[in-house]
Parts: structure tokens; sequence; C-alpha cells
């Protein structure tokens, strides 16, 4: 998250989306930008599903805050290209920002996080999905990620050797 401790007001979401290591490497050490596209592609994907199923703003039924479905929300991506270390590493940030607009009346409204921090592995899990789908069409063979979690994948060919050489912050 963004900002404040519990209980201050929280301007926004941080949400980070982050392929394997091989994918990463493919695209910057390998220099295959259409693997960059591929991840702006499914971060936008994963985003316009987030919206159409988990956005909710939050409303008053008169006695209580109650979450609404909106369909929409408000983010900015930022793609960033190495870790802490300068290390290869694909990722964006997707700053959510603490705003959704009502469908009910079109007022514009806190957005209840209830159901983005409950589905954080089914959006990791459709970020990958879609991300696995548009490298395979590129042309790479995958294989389930070493420690996979949330349907991660590393492209095929890479040995763990070679993974780990360029992962030092997890060592």
């Amino acid at each position: 998250s963004v900002g404040p401790k519990v209980g201050e007001h929280r301007p926004g979401l941080d949400l980070t989306f982050s392929p394997a290591k091989s994918v990463s490497l493919v695209a910057l050490v390998g220099g295959d930008e259409r693997v960059v596209e591929a991840l702006r592609q499914a971060v936008s994907a994963t985003l316009t599903w987030a919206e159409r199923n988990i956005a909710e703003a939050r409303a008053w039924d008169g006695q209580r805050q109650v979450p609404e479905k909106t369909g929409n929300l408000v983010a900015a991506t930022f793609l960033h290209d190495v870790t802490r270390n300068d290390e290869p590493q694909l990722h964006v940030h997707a700053v959510i920002a603490n705003v959704t607009q009502r469908a009910s009346d079109g007022a514009w409204r806190a957005l209840h996080n209830g159901e983005i921090y409950k589905r954080q592995h089914v959006l990791g899990t459709v970020f990958n999905a879609d991300l696995r789908t548009r490298i395979e069409a590129l042309g790479y063979a995958t294989e389930p990620a070493h420690n996979a979690r949330d349907g991660s994948f590393e492209i095929a060919g890479f040995s763990r050797e070679a993974i780990k050489a360029f992962s030092s912050r997890s060592a």
C-alpha cells in the first residue's frame, strides 16, 4: 500500500506485477522488446479483470458502510527494469488511487479495498496466466517456476544456476 499507517487516510495501493527472472533476462539481457510489451499488456488485462470483478466503493446503506461494485479503478502504471541490487528484473507498479465512481449515482467515493486484499493471489494468477499465454504466443516454451506460486512460470531453457546468478536479493 501507499502512504500512511493503519487508521489514517490511505491515498492508494501499490500492486506490483513481477514476472519470473527468465522473463526479465529474455527481455532485458536478450533484448526482446516484445516481452516488455507482453508484460505491459498482461498488467493492463489484469487491471481490467480487477475492475470488472472486484472494484468496489464504500456505500452507506443507512446503518453501516457496505461495499458496492463499481466496475472501475483509477490507476497509473510504472515499468521498472532493475532490482535494488541493479540486477535485471522487469516489474510494473500499478498505483491504484483510493477512489472509484459508483455506478448507482456517479458519485466518486473511497475504494473499498477488502476484495483487492482478499484476492491478491487471484490477481497474481490472472496476471501469470495472461502473461504466460502472451509469452508462448511469441514462440517461447514455458515451464512451472521452481517455487511456483499463483501460476508463476519460467521461460524454458534457463538453468537454476543462471536464474540464481541474477537473483542476489532472494539469496
